[in-house]
């Protein structure tokens, strides 16, 4: 019975050792600060101000490389929980059905015969998985993610202080109005801006922050912390593959 969902089994543990790796050197970036606070001119309007951190570094790559290879490796999980339902390692439709709404999980995945050599009753079980946007969007989002169509998928992120819902700038500031924008990530320039302020204001200020590194597609989980989400995304598939091998063993498909 276990030698069938071993590869699932393998991929979900091979996925939990990114994380954790992604956590350590995520969590060794950030605590070492590699930035510097910058008050330039908005390119876009030349009579404000904009207040911002550039990093003096960049991001390391092997961040994103351990989000992606996770993704990639649940999503495979899944697919071999699969095909380990099909009896047959000469199957060629036996993938693991995820769709964007329940009504393509019918017509687009199910009724193409992309899964075939699954046994009908193994079909039913996953159907009750919900597989799709707005059913189990853990799934479908994992699914999405891994999709070569997706560009800039992780992102940096600031978070407000606890129990603020905004980010807290303290300072003076002695003429011109003053904005607090949304802080998003500059991949190009590196850097994220806080806050604006009129040209010729004089200003002191503290910012009060702190960075992480989120989902930037797909939409269900935009803006949503990396490490927790994968996580999450990782109890999900092995839930699903721990409950197909029992249904399995229900069934007598396995013995």
């Amino acid at each position: 019975m276990t030698d069938l969902f071993t590869h699932s089994k393998r991929r979900i543990a091979r996925a939990r050792e990114h994380i954790a790796n992604l956590d350590i050197e995520t969590k060794a970036f950030f605590e070492s600060k590699p930035w510097t606070s910058v008050n330039e001119p908005n390119p876009d309007k030349p009579d404000e101000i904009l207040g911002k951190i550039r990093f003096t570094s960049r991001f390391p790559d092997n961040v994103f490389n351990l989000g992606e290879e996770s993704i990639e490796g649940l999503r495979a999980a899944l697919d071999k929980c699969a095909f380990a339902t099909a009896g047959n390692p000469s199957s060629k439709s036996a993938y693991f059905p995820i769709a964007d709404s329940a009504g393509q999980l019918e017509t687009e995945v199910i009724g193409r015969g992309r899964c075939k050599d699954i046994p009908p009753d193994i079909l039913t079980f996953f159907r009750a998985f919900q597989p799709y946007k707005g059913g189990n969007n853990l799934v479908w989002a994992l699914n999405k993610a891994r999709q070569p169509s997706i560009h800039g998928l992780f992102s940096i992120a600031a978070a407000y202080p606890a129990g603020s819902a905004r980010l807290r700038v303290t300072g003076r500031i002695t003429s011109g109005p003053s904005v607090i924008v949304d802080p998003a990530w500059n991949r190009d320039k590196n850097e994220i801006a806080f806050f604006k302020v009129g040209a010729g204001s004089e200003f002191e200020y503290n910012l009060d922050f702190s960075l992480y590194v989120a989902f930037n597609e797909p939409d269900v989980i935009r803006g949503s912390a990396l490490v927790p989400t994968l996580s999450a995304m990782a109890s999900e598939v092995e839930r699903i593959v721990l409950a197909t091998e029992t249904e399995c063993l229900r069934l007598g498909l396995i013995k």
